[in-house]
This record gives structure tokens, sequence and C-alpha cells, in this order.
């Protein structure tokens, strides 16, 4: 993507990004910035340069609360909330602010039919269980479900010729499956409050950590989570984590250390349109 393309598509992110906390302050919900905008508000003041998406997060009871009350505010915006409930073809367990009459695919995502266009990532925080066994568990699963979810996707991008065999078997798994095991886990998780929390919907290093010997002895912390500061992300104030330094640290280590280019994480097109 061309470099003037790319800050057409921040600034069409940053509007909904907008568009998004307005309502939640209009109704007092609870959000934070995460991942790489977090990293760019403190690191570069707004999007990291060569950034191509926006992440918040919420707890799950505040993600309830606006699924109920958003329709009604971002219809007349030209924003769509897609999650599996309201795209029959969406496969994932976090859910998407898309800008109607835009498009954006992401390259080896093609074969997923449902709608497309310039979105923001709203990732669901759940606790993950105290219990060391039940932890390991819970995190074989979540995994287990959110690779059968990918395997339309790893039946033609995955190189490895057995992963990608299985890939092709898994894809005719109907999505509800892994879905609703997620949501049942979910049920009982969030019981009540835990150490520990993860990103429902969303397999990464966010739950537990591979930086030590045995990676399920540390998370991303539920205190982290527990009070909210504002930050400053081009030019608006947006939520964040009190605890941003510690999260950050977390996630990406000497987080104030710019990347050699080679490993600058960016997502590649297979189309878009951009108005």
């Amino acid at each position: 993507m061309h470099e003037t393309d790319l800050r057409k598509m921040q600034l069409i992110q940053l509007e909904m990004l907008t568009e998004f906390d307005r309502i939640c302050r209009k109704y007092e919900i609870e959000y934070f910035i995460i991942a790489g905008t977090l990293l760019g508000a403190v690191r570069h003041g707004g999007f990291i340069p060569w950034d191509d998406d926006v992440d918040v997060a919420m707890k799950r009871e505040e993600y309830e609360k606006f699924c109920k009350i958003c329709g009604k505010e971002l219809s007349s915006k030209g924003i769509f909330l897609q999650n599996y409930h309201t795209d029959s073809a969406y496969r994932w367990g976090y859910a998407k602010l898309r800008k109607k009459n835009t498009e954006y695919i992401r390259k080896g995502q093609e074969a997923i039919k449902c709608m497309s266009g310039v979105s923001i990532d709203i990732f669901i925080l759940d606790c993950v269980p105290d219990n060391y066994l039940l932890r390991i568990l819970h995190h074989y699963i979540r995994r287990g479900c959110i690779k059968t979810l990918w395997s339309i996707i790893g039946a033609t991008e995955e190189k490895n010729r057995v992963l990608r065999m299985l890939y092709r078997v898994l894809r005719f798994v109907p999505k509800e499956i892994p879905n609703h095991i997620e949501e049942l886990m979910v049920y009982f998780t969030n019981k009540k409050k835990r150490e520990y929390l993860c990103y429902t919907g969303f397999y990464r290093e966010t739950c537990y950590t591979k930086k030590k010997e045995n990676k399920f002895d540390t998370g991303m912390k539920t205190s982290w989570f527990d009070e909210r500061i504002e930050i400053t992300f081009e030019g608006k104030k947006f939520y964040t984590c009190s605890q941003y330094k510690e999260y950050l640290t977390y996630m990406y280590g000497d987080y104030m250390q710019i990347p050699d280019e080679s490993k600058r994480e960016k997502h590649p097109a297979s189309s878009y349109m951009i108005n």
C-alpha cells in the first residue's frame, strides 16, 4: 500500500475510533486502547508510521453493553459493528467496526466472504483460570478453537503440507462450534475476578508468555486494567489502562526502541478501496 493510501486509511480509522470513544463516553462504557495503537500513542504520539490497524479492548460486560446500544448510534455514521452474530460469514471471537463503502481485504484472507472494509478491532478481555492445570487446559482449548476458525485460511496459506491437509479437514467444522466452546469457557472463567486476562477469539502471547521457562506462570494481569487514564493519540484524548508501561513491557519488551524495518509488523492487502 502506498504511503498516501495508508495515511488515508489511518484517518478513516481515527474517525471510527473517535466515534467509538464518543459513544462510550455518552453511555459510560469503559474501554482501553491497546497493542500497536497504545504503543503508537506512547512512542509516536499517534499512529506508528507503518501501522495499518487500530486496536481497542473492553471487559466482557462493557462489550455487551456496547453491542446493545451501538446500532442506533452507528447507523447514521456509515459504520457497522461486525461480529459472528451480525455477519454470518464472520468467523472470529472478537469484533470489528467496519466503515461502509470502503474495502480492505488482507492478503491470504480472500476465502472469508464476510463484509470487508476499513476497520478497527475490538478485543474482549476475559478471565483466565487461576488453577495451573486448568490454565493449561484453557490455553490449548482456546488454541484449538482459533486454529479451527483459521482453517479456512490455513487450507491454502499454510506452508507445512501436513498442517495444510489438517486445515482442509477442519474447515468443514461449522464455525458455531468453536465459537460456542469459547462462549462456554468465558461463562465459567468470568464468574469471579481472576489474576490474569486474555483476548477471547485471538491467539497471541496475550494471556501467557514464552519469555520465561514456564509460560503458564505469568500473563496479562487483571490489575493493569483496574483503572484508566487518558492518553493523547493523533491530537485527541482516548482511554487506556493506568499501568500501560507494564502492559507495553509485557507485550514488546523495550517498547521505545524502534524496530528494524524487516521486523515491522504489517498486514498486506490483496485489494482495497478507500474513498
